[in-house]
């Protein structure tokens, strides 16, 4: 009977071991097996070379080929021959364009253009002690304090400071002393010579601001913002570009943003289109000199 029972348990541990082993196996084999990689493997059982090789060669090849996409209807070829390429906004800068290359008949089309250098003041009207030279003009007081001498240009048959419309300025100017002096430069007029509204620059003993300017109550009141940092002893290039739709007016050293209005901008439009202005607050002569100027307005 004993041995009976020991027959029948060896069969049952037998019956176990041929279930339950295979199992076992196969997942020991499972948990042991590398995976695939199947940039690893080859391209085919005649070459060697791995999948991931020859994207790398494919890729290779395509950025080497300078013709990759100028072929009728590629990429580069459609984008040439669309009528508008866009790029983002102030993206293309000065260097990418060579000198000489832009010509003032593109400029001449939908813009009026002023470009001078003082070698006729034909035109302007004056104040005071201005003098020129070959592509420079200094404008001068006497020794009494508060003496003023003034250069400004009026149009006569059109505004010449627009605010309904965009514009650019931009004028090189150097002053002789920064002390005991005020100075404005820029489009429309001052106080001193009657105004209805003014833009562009302003310093005061030795002081640079940048303004606009409104009349209200008969005088012209002034939104100024200090700028550092600028010898005004120097020539330094002076720039404004006004642009109506997006409100603001953006002032510029040497091709440095300094500061943008962006609220309060005037709505009246001025006679004048441009002014340069010195006054001498001590019993000495001033000077500012001017070498040029720029201005562009939509007809």
């Amino acid at each position: 009977m004993i041995k009976s029972k020991k027959i029948l348990i060896f069969i049952f541990i037998l019956i176990l071991i041929c279930v339950f082993a295979p199992v076992r196996l196969v997942d020991k084999y499972n948990i042991f097996m590398a995976e695939t990689n199947w940039g690893l493997l080859e391209k085919s059982q005649v070459d060697n070379e791995t999948i991931e090789e020859a994207i790398t060669r494919l890729i290779t090849a395509h950025n080497d080929d300078a013709n990759a996409h100028i072929g009728a209807g590629k990429s580069l070829d459609t984008h040439k021959a669309q009528e508008t390429i866009d790029h983002p906004a102030d993206s293309i800068i000065e260097d990418k364009v060579k000198d000489g290359q832009i010509s003032l008949q593109k400029l001449f089309a939908e813009y009026r253009i002023l470009i001078s250098c003082f070698e006729s003041l034909d035109g302007w009207s004056t104040s005071g002690t201005i003098s020129q030279d070959f592509g420079n003009i200094n404008i001068r007081t006497t020794a009494v304090i508060n003496n003023i001498a003034v250069l400004w240009a009026t149009p006569s048959n059109w505004a010449g400071l627009d605010w309904t419309r965009d514009f650019f300025w931009q004028s090189t100017i150097k002053m002789k002393e920064i002390t005991a002096q005020q100075i404005y430069f820029g489009m429309g007029a001052t106080d001193d010579i009657g105004a209805f509204s003014g833009a562009g620059f302003y310093i005061d003993d030795g002081n640079l601001y940048v303004f606009h300017a409104e009349m209200n109550g008969g005088a012209l009141v002034y939104t100024t913002q200090i700028i550092t940092g600028i010898t005004l002893t120097d020539w330094n290039v002076y720039r404004m570009i006004y642009d109506q739709s997006a409100g603001t007016l953006k002032l510029y050293v040497n091709g440095i943003l300094k500061h943008t209005f962006s609220a309060g901008l005037p709505t009246t439009n001025d006679d004048t289109l441009a002014s340069y202005q010195i006054k001498t607050t001590a019993e000495v002569v001033k000077y500012m000199y001017i070498s040029d100027l720029l201005i562009s307005i939509p007809k």
